[in-house]
């Protein structure tokens, strides 16, 4: 007889249901029944309450595909709930079984032992088929009651502050509650430090798409590689697809930017009154602040955001919103970098394919002061001229600083300090003046301490990033090689010549416009540019000893000439 096991937990905690435990009871009785073991499937975190067995990822299969149904007789189930968790569902299964003629064994049946459904030969017995209904009646029964208890234990767990368990919110960590039972979370000591970065720099006017190029090019885990790495898992370095695991500047404004749960507030879903959960006209789901019977959000966590942080935070990515308009699949490349050499404008791109699929792109000035111009003939141009002239410059990039501040508790600690004194002087401490001594010795030595530390504020420095250039751009995508141009500065004033002596005519027009002793002037017979740069890239170039990272992006100091020619 062959033989498939099913195995299926909803969450690894329960060592009497582990995957483990199923797993040997099941490979035991297998053996001892003399039957060969075909196949074995898992379904970790799948509940039965929620999922059919035709439904699950790993045993589903087995039921739908005419082939793999045909490789085995007999399937094994530690326990009935290991399978079904209703009636309806029992009902089903049994009726597939009976269409296809298999037998069902449930390892520890009634009083320990094992139950074997046999259909290989037609319809159950009238009570057989009774005891079955009154089996899966009992594990429905017991599913809804562990259905109401966990509703009951989380709405409980969230009106004390206490942590409910599940997605571990990005900046905070679980810890044993030291006041009782449960767990709470506090700020983790790295996550915190990087959420506060990435709220700092979105206030601070940056895109969630430049601040997630930041942290995939140092390295920061992403929040679900995090909370694995909290909950001892191995971080998933690439996804389903193969493509390297990176920062989602989509799942950066929705799940981390717009979650209350950095103001430490909890959080639930909008049910409606068939408890399904409600979507807004944006077709997100709806969340809501657990409050307290004044009203007031219950905090389960020390916030991680000011109020009034949060509040231009949001604000910021509401403008942003509103301004933001989806991104064309043909969008300019070099939008904001490529100038029309005559009357200083941004050029305009456009793109096709045409029947064959081959693309065609070129770039030309709104007010055609010159010829369009071709991607294929401008893109070799920018890469080279560029490269050639800084690429193997270091890139620097901007990264948040925490800031330090003590005078708080440093005026709480003279506070004491004045409070004890005041409180020696009434002779309330001359019983026992050596507790006195030892309490006013410890606030001094605090008070020394705190006014040893060093006082910063918060904000942004530009550090090495271990990165060149050239290799930041063999590495990029279109638009983080648009971006990278624009932190240097760069601007690109090209045009396409009629001739030799209408090449020299642009290029002379370029550095007399702009008023700029610097630039590199790239000359071919179907593009004329010069490449101006930011004064922190020709600093470097000319190796000043004096120049040292900006304390705001390098932007290029450049006069637009508004005439034409």
């Amino acid at each position: 007889m062959r033989a498939l096991m099913a195995l299926r937990i909803s969450k690894d905690a329960d060592d009497s249901t582990s995957i483990e435990r199923q797993q040997g009871d099941c490979t035991s009785e297998v053996a001892r029944m003399g039957a060969s073991l075909v196949a074995s499937v898992t379904d970790p975190d799948v509940s039965a309450r929620k999922t059919t067995p035709f439904e699950r990822p790993e045993l589903g299969p087995y039921l739908t595909d005419p082939v793999l149904a045909a490789s085995y007789d007999l399937i094994v189930w530690q326990r009935l709930d290991r399978a079904v968790r209703s009636m309806r569902d029992m009902h089903e299964l049994a009726a597939w079984s009976l269409n296809n003629r298999k037998k069902l064994l449930f390892v520890q049946g009634p009083g320990g032992n094992p139950l074997l459904l046999d259909f290989s030969n037609g319809p159950l017995d009238p009570i057989a088929e009774l005891m079955l209904t009154l089996f899966a009646f009992a594990a429905q029964i017991e599913s809804q009651s562990i259905s109401e208890r966990t509703k009951g234990l989380a709405s409980y767990l969230r009106n004390n502050a206490r942590w409910v368990g599940g997605n571990i919110p990005y900046g905070y960590k679980p810890i044993d509650n030291p006041d009782g039972d449960g767990k709470i979370l506090v700020p983790d000591e790295h996550s915190s430090e990087i959420l506060r970065e990435i709220i700092a720099r979105a206030i601070d006017g940056e895109t969630p798409e430049a601040i997630c190029r930041s942290l995939d090019s140092r390295g920061v885990p992403t929040p679900k590689n995090y909370q694995r790495k909290l909950l001892g898992k191995p971080m998933e370095l690439t996804t389903k697809a193969g493509r390297p695991v990176k920062w989602n500047p989509s799942s950066l404004r929705t799940e981390l930017l717009r979650n209350r749960s950095i103001l430490g507030e909890t959080t639930v879903f909008v049910r409606d009154e068939k408890g399904k959960i409600r979507k807004d006209d944006n077709g997100k789901l709806m969340k809501q602040t657990v409050r307290d019977s004044n009203g007031m959000p219950i905090l389960r966590a020390e916030p991680l955001v000011s109020l009034e942080d949060w509040e231009k935070l949001q604000a910021v990515l509401d403008g942003r919103a509103k301004s933001q308009a989806p991104r064309r699949r043909d969008a300019n490349p070099y939008l904001g970098i490529l100038k029309c050499p005559a009357c200083g404008r941004n050029q305009h791109h456009r793109g096709w394919h045409d029947a064959a699929g081959r693309k065609y792109a070129y770039f030309y000035c709104p007010d055609k002061c010159f010829p369009a111009l071709s991607t294929n003939h401008l893109d070799p141009i920018v890469s080279g001229a560029l490269l050639d002239s800084f690429g193997d410059l270091e890139v620097f990039e901007k990264r948040y600083v925490p800031g330090e501040d003590h005078s708080q508790e440093l005026t709480q600690v003279r506070s004491a300090i004045d409070s004890l004194a005041d409180e020696k002087d009434a002779g309330l401490h001359d019983h026992d003046l050596d507790r006195y001594m030892k309490r006013m010795t410890r606030l001094v030595e605090r008070e020394k301490t705190l006014m040893a530390l060093p006082s910063r504020p918060a904000g942004f420095e530009w550090i090495p990033s271990g990165r060149t250039y050239r290799e930041a751009w063999e590495t990029s995508s279109v638009d983080e090689r648009r971006q990278l141009l624009l932190d240097a500065g760069v601007s690109v004033f090209a045009a396409k010549p009629k001739d030799d002596q209408d090449q020299a005519k642009i290029i002379d027009t370029i550095m007399r416009t702009q008023a700029r002793e610097r630039g590199i002037i790239a000359m071919t017979p179907k593009v004329a540019a010069v490449f101006l740069f930011s004064h922190e890239i020709e600093a470097r170039l000319t190796n000043n000893a004096d120049w040292t990272p900006p304390a705001q992006p390098p932007k290029a100091s450049l006069r637009r000439h508004a005439t034409k020619g």
